[in-house]
């Protein structure tokens, strides 16, 4: 089950990159826990989606289609305030505590 999981480690991919941004940006999230097992998940912030929204806009007025702004997220994404890494590990807890961590971090592949 993995409520019992422990966490032993995480990090956010981009943090320590020129230009990141916690308050705006997107990152791959990884987490290492007790079991020696690896999980990723993609956090992104509010002004994010709207950074992409106002992008498909644009695309769309350029390429003669109806300026509609809109976002698909084709694969599971945690919406965050920021992508401080207090915020992020208490997102985890929550994510333990309500039994759905794997149902947003997917497993990474033994190597």
């Amino acid at each position: 089950m993995l409520a019992m999981l422990d966490v032993k480690r995480v990090w956010i991919e981009k943090q320590y990159e020129p230009g990141f941004n916690p308050e705006t940006d997107s990152a791959d999230v990884w987490v290492e826990t007790d079991d020696g097992r690896l999980w990723s998940a993609l956090f992104v912030t509010i002004p994010y989606i709207q950074e992409q929204m106002r992008l498909s806009k644009e695309h769309a007025a350029l390429s003669c289609m109806l300026p509609v702004g809109y976002a698909t997220l084709d694969t599971p994404h945690v919406v965050v305030e920021d992508l401080r890494l207090e915020t992020i590990e208490d997102t985890i807890d929550c994510l333990l505590e309500r039994e759905i961590f794997g149902s947003v971090f997917m497993p990474c592949p033994n190597e």
